[in-house]
């Protein structure tokens, strides 16, 4: 640095002084010898005091020779050079412009001192990102320096360095190789190789070798440069540190860490002394360093010396530099490794954001980037963000000029990854074999990186049963880890650990149990046991007994895997977003699976206690959290929360209406999602104290919340180990057992026989459904409850969480006998996960409001909208919830007006009127979504009763199901989203349920969706009666239960939810409405016992359970 300030400072030099006053000629000297004097200072750094004499000396020359003046133009230059050095590069540009002015109108274009001045300005451009601005004024400065004095002198070498530097930096490394190579050749004829202008060249040149991989080239030219300076200089100086540095850089890449950590050592000792400990060089030594510690797995070192640099950088260059987003990659790399994904994230998107404003994303710098954000979703199992990401990068990658950089394998292998895990496998090899070869090329087949994507190739091998593929690939693999990294080393155990993979698979149990122990205790002994690398090879280890029927020995590790994998998940769940945790858990459902299919098998009490544990994680957890982080932010008083927490909302807003547009008339989607995301992990950090909300509930307190005569159970759905056959049990507690008991149930082919046969959902079908006698079927009675009746207190109180088609069906209308009900014989509590029993209940007291929604008119022509509703003489046939006119899953379907729904308000908005309720009634074409969606805001609490009598939609995933996916099907059809795919029918909703759009612009559309219910706040509201049919179904998602209505009702904030199971007759659903509320507000009965009277009141007279079980209460 030192030499380039003096060369600065030498172009500087003022010109000859002929035909000047006597007066001038004084001013000239002094002017002079004030910038001699500030150069000297330039050059040992105290750019303060030059500061002062340079402004010394323009004022002498502004007063006495002017501003048109060559002393004025070094004064300008000089300025320029000083806020250059001082990193203030807006003063540094505005003077070196001011010289460049100035030396056009006094010397003209094609002078080499308006040359320099076109070069400080590129290069100040360079130095602070600007590389178009850079590229162009360097270029000026070197046509006009060859165009003067030709090829030959230091000024053109500089410039052609110059254009070298904004190449290498810009990721051009084939461009710079080129102008380098002709400074190399230019300095070495001039000055010979031992000159530190041929050094300086030929360093250039060795690293561009290292970033286009051709290492050999890289090697020589390093060594030739050390024996020079060592030579010339010795070992203590600048020049042999920075040798030092690079040589490890390529010896790092080279994969021989413990050659580049001793040279980095070396390299800072030298960087301390001679710089000191705040400078740039340090600062990528240490940075280098704690790079090969991360490899070598001294992970405490690397974390100190990561930090560090970040530190420094950060001081030195701010928050917006390219070496302190390196620094945060670096650092967030270390942190994916560790499995602190939580601190990894943040870090990586900072750093990537700001090598992309930087680099205008297309540098090798911004792919690394995006490669090891892609890997983190990867191992977050989030494949498709991931997927996003490393197309991202190829495509930058693909435009690149050049040979392909070093990052181009480890891109490849990441998308090969995503394509395995999601089923693409030969995509996946493809990509695998082209990353190796470039590998194999680049690095020889003794590299670690080769051994990983070979390793990577084989367990595809592995997964198609390609086995001696697999094995010999493996083997190899292996070889190379412990030659080059050790035996101690993590991704030696993760060649253990595959190759384990690989024998069980082939049944050689003994051969795979060895290998699976001997990695466990490495990733033990180098990670730790909270890291999931050792979670997963727990869970290996245990399958391998499991499968070989070494039961015994596969408990207490499958124990162990359980608690390692709780305490990932609920660490998780301070840091993921609801959607990512969802996802996370679908992920996992297969291991979670495995563990009840097991449990089932040995019937142990601890496997027992923690199946119970495992279920109340995951049914409704992500509710819970999600409920958590709203009460967390209402209750916060920080400002800055609140605002974080509108623009959450807002953005959730928006995508809700543009996922409810047509696919092709959406905009920004991704966009918003990625707003939505974004900005809920910003809430959860900022929050205080809220990953203490999410504590665990176990077994034992759910015990301690069931008093005698009550009982609990918690259904479960899962894969058995014999087979593909999906199993169902029961887990029951009572008050006073030592632990749980486990019930195996029956297989779900059986249910499905039972609850989808053929033919039409009539009153025959369910009345069919429900009886004890099937002749010769298994009866539901028989299926899911005889086997747990005798656990059960006798006319006591069961609290129940359903699980897979359980949520399908009303346990309370299964016959007992003739005339007997299994709601006449209990009291059943429908909960979402029994971990409810012990949530706090708070009563929600001082709000007397209630708003109905009934006699709803659909039609928004233009003769409605000047009419009132008629009511309709027809006496029944009158379904909530079903069509008209064509298929409901085609476009163009129509919902019927229903009459009975005008009486049912009318009769209910009495009741609680005589009650002294504040009642409103929205009725035809008053009852529209605007109206509904304003509850609860504008400060006014929501009303403690909401009934909504009018018809609910739900349509399960077209993914998941038969049905043909029409092109012409609505969005509320087909969209990704659940909550979309259910809500409720409002005002004039079907024009938009036709066409896709609203009746005018900027109103809502009618169609009040699951997802624009989930954002509002109904945390006032203590019941929503959805009289309308269907409204309690909604996608079942692995163990989280029903994502449809009943869920966004519950992230709204309310406590209790009447909801329907099917579609139900309307004369049937006014009368069990009217009688509950009788119950509740008449007799007085909690909300409970006033809805399961009014179920038996309407039993007793037709005991058909289509009439009166298709509605169902959820807490």
């Amino acid at each position: 640095m030192k030499k380039l300030i003096s060369f600065l400072v030498w172009m500087l030099i003022s010109i000859s002084l002929v035909g000047q006053s006597v007066d001038s000629l004084s001013a000239i000297r002094q002017v002079d010898s004030l910038v001699a004097l500030a150069r000297k200072y330039i050059t040992n750094g105290n750019f303060d005091e030059a500061l002062k004499i340079v402004e010394s000396a323009k004022a002498k020359a502004e007063f006495s020779i002017g501003e048109k003046s060559v002393e004025y133009g070094t004064c300008a230059s000089f300025l320029g050079t000083i806020f250059f050095q001082k990193r203030d590069f807006a003063k540094a540009e505005s003077w070196y412009l001011k010289c460049i002015e100035v030396r056009e109108k006094v010397l003209g274009r094609e002078h080499l001192h308006y040359a320099a001045s076109l070069h400080n300005l590129g290069n100040l451009y360079l130095e602070s990102n600007q590389f178009e601005k850079a590229l162009l004024f360097l270029t000026e400065g070197k046509e006009i320096r060859e165009k003067i004095i030709g090829k030959v002198y230091p000024e053109y070498v500089q410039s052609i360095n110059g254009l070298a530097d904004l190449y290498y930096r810009s990721g051009q490394y084939e461009k710079s190789a080129s102008f380098y190579s002709e400074s190399r050749a230019i300095n070495e004829k001039t000055h010979g190789k031992n000159h530190s202008a041929y050094l300086f060249t030929a360093n250039a040149l060795a690293n561009i070798y290292v970033k286009t991989g051709d290492y050999e080239k890289a090697e020589v030219a390093f060594m030739e440069i050390k024996g020079v300076l060592e030579n010339n200089q010795g070992k203590s100086g600048k020049d042999y540190a920075a040798c030092l540095n690079n040589l490890s850089n390529l010896y790092e890449a080279m994969g021989r860490y413990e050659e580049a950590m001793n040279l980095l050592i070396e390299a800072i000792e030298i960087w301390a002394s001679q710089v000191g400990r705040m400078h740039e060089n340090y600062g990528q030594s240490i940075n280098n360093l704690a790079n090969i510690y991360h490899k070598l797995c001294y992970f405490e070192k690397a974390e100190k010396l990561h930090l560090e640099a970040k530190d420094l950088y950060l001081n030195k260059f701010g928050e917006s530099h390219p070496l302190y987003a390196r620094s945060l990659i670096n650092l967030a790399t270390l942190y994916t490794n560790l499995g602190r994904f939580e601190e990894a994230e943040p870090l990586c998107t900072t750093g990537l954001a700001i090598w992309g404003k930087v680099y205008n994303k297309q540098h090798p710098d911004y792919i690394k980037g995006l490669i090891n954000l892609g890997n983190l979703y990867f191992i977050l199992l989030q494949y498709n963000k991931a997927e996003l990401i490393f197309n991202e990068a190829k495509s930058i990658l693909e435009k690149m000029e050049g040979p392909s950089p070093v990052e181009a394998p480890a891109l490849l292998r990441g998308l090969a990854a995503v394509y395995l895990r999601t089923a693409r496998p030969e995509l996946a090899e493809q990509l695998f074999i082209e990353s190796n070869r470039i590998k194999e090329e680049n690095l020889g087949k003794e590299h670690p990186q080769y051994a990983e994507g070979i390793d990577n190739l084989a367990v595809l091998y592995t997964e198609s049963k390609d086995y001696d593929k697999a094995e010999k690939l493996h083997l190899e693999a292996k070889e190379i880890r412990e030659k080059r990294l050790g035996k101690h080393h993590p991704d030696y155990a993760t060649s253990l650990n595959n190759l384990g993979v690989l024998y069980m698979n082939k049944g050689e149990y003994h051969k795979a149990a060895a290998l699976f122990h001997e990695a466990k205790n490495i990733v033990e002994n180098a990670l730790g046991v909270l890291h999931p690398d050792y979670a997963k090879k727990l869970e290996n280890l245990a399958q391998l007994y499991i499968r070989s029927g070494e039961y015994d020995q596969a408990e207490p590790i499958l124990m162990a895997f359980e608690k390692c994998r709780k305490a990932y998940l609920q660490k998780s769940a301070t840091y993921l977003t609801v959607q990512e945790i969802q996802n996370l858990s679908n992920d996992i459902q297969e291991e979670t699976s495995r563990f009840f299919a097991f449990t089932q098998l040995v019937q142990s009490p601890d496997l027992i206690m923690a199946a119970w544990d495992i279920a109340l994680y995951h049914k409704g957890a992500l509710l819970e959290n999600a409920l958590a982080l709203k009460n967390a932010v209402v209750h916060s008083a920080d400002s800055v929360i609140q605002e974080k927490y509108e623009n959450w909302c807002s953005y959730q807003r928006l995508l809700a209406k543009e996922e409810s547009k047509p696919f092709d008339e959406q905009k920004d989607v991704p966009m918003l999602k990625e707003k939505v995301n974004l900005v809920e992990k910003e809430l959860m950090r900022a929050v205080p104290g809220f990953a203490a909300t999410l504590g665990q509930i176990t077994w034992k307190e759910v015990q301690q919340c069931l008093r005698d005569g009550e009982a609990a159970v918690e259904f479960l759905s899962y894969q058995t180990i014999a087979s593909d056959s999906i199993m169902y049990a029961a887990m029951v507690l009572r008050p006073n057992d030592p632990y749980p008991v486990f019930v195996p149930l029956c297989e779900e082919k059986q249910l499905v026989r039972l609850v989808q046969r053929s033919g039409r959902k009539t009153a025959e079908y369910y009345w069919a459904m429900y009886q004890a006698d099937q002749a010769g079927e298994p009866s539901l009675r028989e299926l899911i409850w005889a086997p747990i009746e005798h656990l059960l207190p006798a006319g006591g109180t069961v609290y129940y969480s359903p699980s897979g088609l359980l949520h399908r069906l009303n346990p309370g209308a299964i016959q007992l006998k003739k005339n007997l009900s299994l709601l006449k014989n209990l009291k059943l509590v429908r909960l979402g996960s029994t971990r409810q029993l012990c949530m706090p209940r708070e009563n929600k007291l001082g709000n007397n409001r209630s708003v109905l929604f009934g006699g709803i008119r659909f039609e928004a022509d233009s003769l409605f909208l000047t009419q009132a509703p008629r009511e309709s003489s027809q006496p029944s046939g009158n379904y909530r919830g079903l069509f008209t006119h064509t298929d409901s899953l085609l476009r163009g379907g129509s919902w019927q007006f229903l009459p009975f729904t005008q009486q049912e308000v009318n009769s209910i908005g009495q009741k609680l009127r005589q009650r002294g309720f504040e009642t409103t009634i929205y009725s035809g074409i008053a009852a529209t979504e605007e109206t509904f969606r304003e509850l609860g805001t504008r400060g006014r609490p929501s009303p403690k009763i909401i009934h909504l009598a009018t018809h609910g939609y739900f349509f399960p995933d077209v993914k998941t199901t038969k049905a043909p996916q029409m092109e012409e099907a609505t969005v509320f059809k087909i969209s990704d989203h659940p909550l979309i795919r259910s809500g409720l029918i409002l005002a004039g909703g079907n024009y938009a349920w036709q066409t896709g759009r609203p009746v005018k612009e900027n109103r809502e559309d009618g169609i009040l969706t699951a997802y624009e219910i989930s954002q509002m706040n109904l945390s006032d509201t203590e019941l929503v009666v959805l009289s309308a049919c269907e409204t309690g179904l909604g996608d079942v998602t692995g163990n989280e239960g029903v994502f449809g209505l009943q869920r966004a009702f519950k992230l709204a904030g309310v406590r209790y939810l009447i909801m329907s199971l099917w579609k139900v007759d309307d004369r049937t659903t006014m009368q069990l409405m009217t009688r509950f509320y009788e119950n509740w507000l008449q007799k007085k009965m909690d909300i409970p016992t006033a809805f399961r009277t009014a179920q038996l009141e309407l039993q007793a007279k037709e005991p058909n359970p289509y009439f009166w079980a298709g509605f169902v209460l959820m807490e």
